[in-house]
């Protein structure tokens, strides 16, 4: 079954092919407890995506991954550090076409993404230090870091990092594209400290410029309220599932969108008062994909990170 087809059709056309015509990106967040079916939603998402042919998709890779149960058509191209190497371990055969594509610098993977393909891309498997291993976090963290001088072992980052440098670079994009982003609170989380509270200040006026820039993102999370506020006001469209707590400002009624069935979901534009309850198909038991990454040398040693020292921070 197409989402173009359910109910709710002009809301969800809203965030897939209606944002071709009207030009412009959406933010869409989706929240709902454990088995709710956040995952096999951002799934018929990307399906239909790709299906459409006209934006680049990034899929967010993880240790646990899931990609690997979208449409069979689907072809992924994998991107994994150049240093890094890179196993899958999964209960079932990946049937998909996929192939590895090793990348040096976030530019790179932008460059190298295909249209025709879901570009799944894995972080670097060893944390960074930003002073050392990444410019773009370092402009961020000079323009939203309120203080004369910023000492070295405040940029010391971790792989979440990645995806603050990841979004600057897809900024500069001249096309549409898409990043679907799972388990969001992992670079918007509520109450953040240190450097990343300043990362989620960048986050949050990079969003403002997603609409009018073409790019979107597709986050998915538990607990709406594990989301920085800051965050929340940058996203267009909520999708709720069953165990979902509405957003403060929501018109929905919580209850009903607590106790929502299985394969149901409610759909809410934000400062517009629509909304609107939908089904979606589910795609039976959805495995878990294990990825494994290793940093190694071209011996396939072991070796530690050789950093190239940058213009200290002022």
């Amino acid at each position: 079954m197409s989402l173009k087809t359910i109910f709710a059709e002009e809301l969800i056309g809203k965030i897939t092919d209606r944002k071709h015509l009207l030009q412009q990106g959406v933010t869409v967040l989706l929240s709902g407890g454990m088995g709710s079916g956040k995952t096999t939603l951002l799934l018929h998402l990307l399906d239909y995506l790709y299906a459409d042919g006209r934006e680049v998709i990034f899929w967010r890779g993880r240790e646990i991954d899931q990609w690997h149960h979208a449409d069979y058509r689907v072809e992924f191209r994998i991107f994994h550090h150049v240093d890094d190497r890179i196993e899958f371990e999964c209960d079932s055969e990946i049937k998909q076409y996929y192939e590895f594509y090793p990348y040096k610098s976030i530019k790179e993977i932008i460059r190298n993404a295909d249209r025709e393909m879901v570009n799944v891309v894995y972080p670097p498997s060893l944390d960074w230090q930003a002073e050392y291993s990444d410019k773009n976090l370092v402009t961020i963290f000079k323009e939203y870091k309120q203080a004369t001088v910023v000492a070295s072992e405040d940029l010391f980052t971790t792989r979440h990092a990645f995806w603050y440098s990841f979004i600057y670079e897809m900024l500069k994009m001249r096309s549409f594209a898409s990043l679907f982003f799972d388990e969001f609170d992992d670079i918007a989380e509520r109450f953040a400290k240190g450097y990343k509270y300043y990362m989620i200040s960048f986050l949050m006026n990079a969003l403002r410029y997603f609409r009018q820039r073409k790019l979107s993102i597709y986050g998915a999370t538990q607990v709406i309220t594990d989301i920085d506020s800051r965050i929340l006001g940058k996203m267009m469209f909520y999708i709720y599932m069953a165990g979902a707590k509405v957003h403060r400002e929501s018109v929905l009624d919580q209850k009903k969108v607590k106790f929502a069935e299985p394969g149901h979901a409610f759909i809410e534009e934000k400062n517009t008062g629509n909304w609107a309850k939908f089904r979606f198909p589910s795609r039976g038991i959805i495995t878990t994909l294990s990825v494994s990454l290793t940093r190694y040398d071209e011996k396939g040693d072991f070796e530690e990170l050789d950093f190239e020292e940058v213009e200290e921070v002022v």
